[in-house]
């Protein structure tokens, strides 16, 4: 299995980058938003939020900072529940 630089088994960093997209896309789906009316909010483009949702995206610390902000969150909530 491939190792990470702190011995994180990359597969366990690919969950909880998963689990990461499963709550922006709850905390979307919650606040009503559709991916082009998050995008506007969040100075984020769509084709970032559809690839982060469905998996495909990695998203940087400054991404996910403004998705958390647009939807009224704060990162340190959403870390949390992939802990």
């Amino acid at each position: 299995m491939k190792k990470t630089k702190k011995n994180q088994p990359s597969s366990e960093i690919d969950r909880k980058g998963e689990l990461i997209a499963k709550e922006i896309k709850h905390h979307r789906a919650k606040c009503g938003l559709s991916r082009p009316r998050l995008s506007q909010k969040a100075g984020v483009s769509v084709y970032q939020i559809r690839r982060l949702e469905i998996g495909e995206g990695k998203p940087t610390l400054l991404v996910c900072l403004k998705l958390a902000a647009a939807l009224n969150i704060s990162l340190s909530e959403v870390l949390l529940k992939i802990e």
